[in-house]
């Protein structure tokens, strides 16, 4: 049996509210009952509700009731008590219900958490953090998706979220993970918020070098040309297409990827030749302060100087000709 809330509650006080229900739960001997009231729970200004219910019976059976039916719904009249709470219109509300979360068995209790993912997409999207750290650190799967196929991490890019992202990478979330677009965290950032790229970039530049790629994998090198030569990791990138975030992302790869001037991609050439191919002053001039060379020959006998005089980059060609001949 399934009961939901009529308009006519909210008219009620709170105390004839909670006797309605109280009577109604300790006269039905339906143990599956799935008690929702969104409409009712909306319209108090307080916790009186709740808390007006006798702890040792109808609390814990309210709350199982309004929460392991339900838990995967995506319908705004089948929301659960937490999904109406967890937003920031109801902060006591939202912490006095995960209190009472308390009083279910530890099964139960890791089941709910376990299948948070709407209400944790619900926090993300409203950019609750508070909220978002209290699932997140009774167990909500960090990686739960939506309808879909978005992460938490992918709707708080979309939603232009800053201090979400960054308290989510600092769970760990994912950068590799596609949605239903095939569109990871990065190209999400590029697409919807590109000043997201540079924290999602920060936090790519330590993880293994595989995971880079991966994540580089789908972004072209030049849309122009629709060239579709692999960026080998974040560094590569930044050279190309972000200069002035590569003297901070360098030193930010310094302890898990000492960094080498020297090297060379699969292709024969080195970052050198990267940025002076895509014409940023900044990076070739970052590039040459940390002890990078003009003088180094890349594949075909070319050095960064030739790269920038085939791709018609005058700014570095300038820049370069000054240097040599000093």
């Amino acid at each position: 049996m399934k009961f939901k809330a009529l308009n006519f509650f909210k008219h009620w006080s709170w105390e004839k509210q909670v006797l309605w229900i109280h009577t109604y739960l300790e006269n039905t001997e339906d143990s599956t009952i799935q008690i929702q009231i969104p409409k009712l729970f909306d319209a108090l200004n307080d916790t009186s509700f709740l808390e007006l219910l006798p702890i040792t019976y109808d609390v814990p059976f309210f709350i199982r009731a309004n929460f392991i039916q339900s838990q995967s719904s995506h319908d705004e009249d089948d929301y659960t008590i937490l999904m109406h709470t967890v937003t920031q219109h109801h902060p006591e509300k939202f912490n006095f219900v995960m209190d009472k979360l308390k009083l279910l068995s530890p099964h139960e209790q890791t089941y709910i958490f376990i299948h948070a993912g709407p209400i944790l997409q619900l926090a993300v999207r409203g950019g609750y953090q508070p909220n978002i750290l209290k699932l997140l650190d009774r167990g909500c799967h960090i990686e739960s998706r939506d309808s879909d196929n978005n992460t938490a991490l992918h709707s708080a890019i979309m939603c232009g979220h800053r201090a979400v992202v960054d308290l989510l990478l600092e769970h760990n979330a994912q950068v590799t993970t596609e949605n239903d677009d095939d569109n990871n965290a990065l190209e999400l950032a590029i697409a919807y918020h590109p000043a997201l790229i540079e924290p999602l970039l920060m936090h790519m530049v330590a993880l293994p070098l595989h995971v880079q790629k991966s994540c580089l994998f789908s972004i072209p090198c030049n849309t122009h040309e629709h060239d579709y030569a692999h960026y080998p990791n974040v560094l590569y990138y930044a050279a190309a297409k972000h200069p002035l975030l590569l003297d901070n992302l360098i030193e930010a790869s310094a302890t898990q990827h000492p960094f080498s001037v020297d090297a060379f991609d699969i292709h024969g050439y080195n970052i050198l030749h990267w940025s002076a191919r895509h014409g940023h002053v900044e990076a070739v001039q970052c590039l040459l302060n940390r002890g990078a060379s003009l003088e180094t020959v890349g594949t075909g006998g070319n050095t960064a100087l030739h790269f920038a005089i085939i791709h018609g980059q005058r700014a570095v060609i300038d820049s370069c000709s000054r240097l040599k001949i000093k």
